[in-house]
C-alpha cells in the first residue's frame, strides 16, 4: 500500500488524500502506514471513513506535529473527530444540508460547542 500511494503521489499534479473506507474495499489503511506516508510532499491527509473511532485517534497521534490532515468523513463522528485534532471532514452527506455542516464546524472553531453540538445532533 505505502508503494501504491507513493506512486499515486508521486505521479500526481495535484495533492493527494488517501482515503480509508474498509467496507467497500476490504482493506484498512494501517496507522503505521499513514504515519509513513504522512511525510510525503506530495499527500496532504487522510479521510477516514471506516466508523472506527480508535483508528481515527490512531491516525491523528501518529501524525501529531506533521503538516498533514486526518479528516473525517463519517458526519456522526465529526465533532468528536475535531475535539481530538481532525482538521476537518468530507461527508457526502453535507450535500445535502451543507448550511448545517459548516455552522457546526464553524461553531466548533468558534469554542460555542453548545450550537456544535446540537448542529452535530442535527447532522448524523
Amino acid at each position: 500500500m505505502i508503494r501504491h500511494y507513493e506512486l499515486v503521489a508521486d505521479a500526481s499534479t495535484v495533492p493527494v488524500v488517501m482515503y480509508n473506507f474498509p467496507q467497500m474495499t476490504k482493506i484498512t489503511i494501517a496507522p503505521d502506514t499513514v504515519a509513513k506516508l504522512a511525510g510525503h510532499k506530495n499527500i496532504l491527509g487522510v479521510k477516514d471513513s471506516s466508523g472506527d473511532f480508535v483508528g481515527m485517534q490512531r491516525y491523528l497521534e501518529v501524525t501529531a506535529g506533521a503538516d498533514f490532515a486526518v479528516m473525517s468523513g463519517n458526519p456522526a463522528l465529526g465533532l468528536a473527530a475535531y475535539q481530538l485534532g481532525a482538521k476537518g471532514g468530507i461527508y457526502a452527506g453535507c450535500s445535502l444540508f451543507p448550511k448545517q455542516c459548516v455552522d457546526g464546524y464553524n461553531a466548533f472553531l468558534k469554542g460555542d460547542m453548545a450550537a456544535a453540538v446540537a448542529l452535530q445532533k442535527r447532522i448524523r
